[in-house]
């Protein structure tokens, strides 16, 4: 299951990623991109808050590239808040 919480803040828009983003689940962080990144109020940064996130495969990593894409071509900012470990990681 997963789930993506877009809240604005003074400082950036934070997406809250909860879960499993996968190829099943990408189209869900686009859907939230796309609301976000589209219209005359975009916002600088974009925080992709992975603390909640359990697992992102290749979809979703080319999900988040995306979004990047999008940013940067008009000077904004893609930031990552990491898990504190990934599953799998060695440390």
């Amino acid at each position: 299951m997963f789930s993506v919480d877009v809240r604005r803040t003074a400082q950036a828009c934070v997406f809250a990623l909860r879960g499993e983003l996968d190829y099943d689940s990408a189209v869900q962080l686009q859907e939230a991109a796309d609301l976000v990144l589209t219209g005359h109020d975009q916002p600088g940064l974009v925080v992709a808050d992975c603390t909640a996130l359990a697992f992102c495969d290749s979809s979703g990593i080319g999900g988040l590239i995306r979004i990047y894409q999008k940013l940067s071509a008009h000077g904004g900012l893609l930031r990552l808040r990491p898990r504190a470990r990934w599953r799998g990681s060695s440390r």
